[in-house]
């Protein structure tokens, strides 16, 4: 699986792998983009799914509002999560979708934070495009 993300030049940061491993690691489009390869712990059969995770971190230590993730092929089941300092809550989280990044993001619909500071939306029958968390 390829983790493709937007750093304008900073070092991205791959931590907290679960379920896989980090591979090779580079620089794309003048160094605005930084590309990793992430390894699954083991092959999958036809048809077989698995969970991973992982947390990206900039070097630059920017905030960011969103997290979108591109699929490019249908998925059954998509699961996003994001998670929040406890210094750091937002007001409001909202799921949203585009099916390409030129195209208006539809709202997918408010997302709640629990104890646990963490915001998910879960898509069944996931088509290829763009699904992200914005949050304010």
């Amino acid at each position: 699986m390829l983790v493709v993300v937007h750093t304008s030049g900073a070092r991205l940061l791959v931590e907290g792998l679960n379920g896989c491993r980090i591979g090779p690691t580079g620089s794309l489009g003048n160094a605005q983009y930084t590309v990793a390869k992430l390894i699954l712990d083991r092959p999958l059969a036809r048809g077989e799914t698995t969970a991973i995770g992982f947390t990206l971190r900039s070097s630059d230590h920017r905030p960011r509002a969103y997290t979108r993730h591109v699929l490019y092929r249908p998925a059954d089941v998509l699961v996003l999560e994001a998670d929040f300092h406890p210094d750091s809550l937002p007001a409001m989280c909202t799921a949203f979708y585009s099916p390409r990044r030129t195209t208006p993001e539809v709202a997918l619909g408010p997302l709640s934070l629990g104890s646990t500071h963490r915001a998910h939306v879960t898509v069944a029958g996931a088509g290829p495009g763009m699904y992200g968390v914005r949050w304010e």
